[in-house]
């Protein structure tokens, strides 16, 4: 259920004497720097006056969503999946209301500083990872996913872009609006697909095996995201959606030659069109590319995006205490 409180908004000034440090407050929120924009909404910066703590707020147009076929149920599942959430490698949810005046949703999260792995991915050389950063990044996703797993939550739009930095090089995986608690194996319809179509696994696109496993489905996506990471590029591709479909129910993508055996060994057993004979989480830790001794290279640095709300305005901060 969404929870409802009364809200307000008003102009404030964020620091004394400062004519051009007027913001947006809403409720007990000081509205900074847009972060990213959506189809329905927008992300912003935001600073909690009450515990003066950096957050980031999805600011969702709920008349929109109203528009989509389960948009709404997607929201209430994304929030009731962030409140059972307490983990490292997950972000973490501070706070969640809505305005039914202005029709707006808002989801309070930790604001994470360091970009995405996406954006990191973007200005690496070739678009890809020195090995041994790529694969401190996977561990981390790995964590999460057991984690989530042990939940029994399955994310299903895990992709570089929802996996966040922060400026500690800490991964959170994000964007929960997707997620679906699940049984050990599914028997019956498959789930509609879901997420972004490169991360799809082929038992998702085919939707001939009509028996499938949640955590796979997260494995597949983890997979992908490690061959990104290592190879710069994504290993399925099409001139449509539809020529991308098939390269993936195919399971047809190449490796390069100068990858390393082990590590070209392991991204195969991730990519595996039978999601029974698909590496497991555990399969995957064993594997001698994850113990594996690898050059030592200077890391790619973190895309650190600045806060206008930094220690010295802090101290300055105007806003009325709520």
């Amino acid at each position: 259920m969404m929870s409802k409180r009364k809200t307000h908004s008003e102009i404030v000034p964020f620091a004394k004497n400062s004519r051009d440090s007027l913001h947006k407050k809403v409720d007990q929120y000081v509205l900074g720097s847009l972060l990213g924009e959506g189809s329905f909404g927008k992300v912003k910066e935001a600073l909690d006056t009450r515990t003066r703590r950096l957050c980031a707020i999805k600011i969702i147009n709920k008349r929109s969503i109203q528009k989509v076929d389960g948009g709404v149920e997607s929201i209430e599942r994304e929030v009731e999946t962030l409140r059972k959430i307490n983990h490292l490698n997950c972000i973490t949810l501070y706070d969640f209301f809505q305005d039914d005046e202005k029709g707006k949703l808002y989801i309070v999260c930790e604001r994470v500083g360091g970009g995405s792995i996406h954006e990191l991915c973007e200005r690496a050389p070739d678009k890809r990872l020195p090995l041994a950063q790529a694969r401190n990044l996977f561990e981390q996703l790995l964590d999460a996913m057991e984690y989530l797993h042990g939940l029994k939550i399955v994310h299903r739009d895990l992709k570089p872009d929802n996996m966040l930095l922060t400026i500690d090089g800490i991964l959170k995986v994000s964007d929960f609006g997707s997620a679906i608690q699940f049984d050990k194996e599914y028997a019956g319809p498959m789930p509609k697909c879901k997420g972004s179509p490169a991360f799809q696994p082929p038992e998702i696109i085919s939707e001939t095996d009509h028996a499938f496993s949640g955590p796979k489905i997260d494995i597949w996506a983890s997979g992908v995201t490690l061959y990104i990471m290592c190879i710069g590029s994504f290993p399925f591709e099409g001139a449509s959606v539809s020529a991308l479909f098939r390269n993936i129910s195919n399971a047809q993508y190449n490796i390069p030659s100068w990858v390393d055996l082990a590590l070209s060994n392991l991204i195969r057993s991730i990519l595996t069109k039978d999601r029974r004979k698909r590496a497991s989480i555990e399969e995957i830790r064993k594997h001698p590319w994850m113990s594996a001794k690898l050059k030592k290279e200077k890391s790619v640095s973190l895309l650190i995006k600045p806060t206008m709300f930094d220690d010295k305005e802090l101290n300055k901060c105007s806003c009325t205490l709520l």
